[in-house]
């Protein structure tokens, strides 16, 4: 079975944080939760967007779902933002220190969103439709289409280096693509 991985290092914000970019939810129709079938549509990641977007908060990421308990909750992390691409939403994260590890030694391996779906706006009553309550650092997701979570992002194994040649094929490819965009906006 092919396992995909939804990892790439982002510019680091002032804070010098280092982000990186993580799947937190698909489009999809789910029936066997236990609190009944829900579905995601390309309207549900626009509402998920735009009700972050408007929060003065950042969305926490805790451990086992702890923030919809009545227990201790620590931050694994925190999402900075959101974009749809590819009938899916993806967040920019930053994750503190001992989540990191964590996931590094493999003692986290995976994401799990926590959705509200009709949410009302604090402050006028609104429906505003679905809203990502939090997203949970576990072991064990409901949704099993969002990848693994890694902490290092580097793309190699531990002493594994890209060889000179093929550093200096993929930089010729990269300005031969940069060239034909140029060539394109031009004409």
């Amino acid at each position: 079975m092919k396992k995909e991985f939804f990892v790439c290092e982002l510019s680091a914000e002032k804070s010098g944080e280092s982000l990186v970019e993580l799947k937190v939810a698909v489009v999809g129709k789910w029936s066997g939760h236990y609190n009944g079938c829900f579905e995601i549509t390309e309207k549900s990641l626009q509402e998920i967007k735009a009700n972050f977007d408007n929060r003065l908060n950042d969305c926490v990421i805790d451990y086992e779902h702890n923030s919809l308990n009545s227990t201790e909750n620590p931050a694994a992390g925190w999402i900075k933002s959101l974009e749809i691409r590819e009938n899916a939403l993806f967040a920019n994260v930053a994750w503190n220190k001992k989540a990191k590890e964590f996931i590094k030694n493999g003692e986290y391996k995976y994401l799990s969103p926590a959705f509200q779906m009709h949410y009302k706006d604090p402050r006028s009553g609104v429906d505003c439709g679905v809203f990502l309550h939090s997203v949970a650092l576990t072991n064990t997701p409901f949704l099993d289409s969002l990848g693994e979570v890694r902490a290092n992002l580097n793309p190699f194994k531990k002493g594994e280096t890209m060889d000179k040649e093929k550093l200096e094929a993929l930089e010729a490819e990269n300005k031969a693509l940069k060239e034909q965009l140029k060539v394109a906006q031009e004409s």
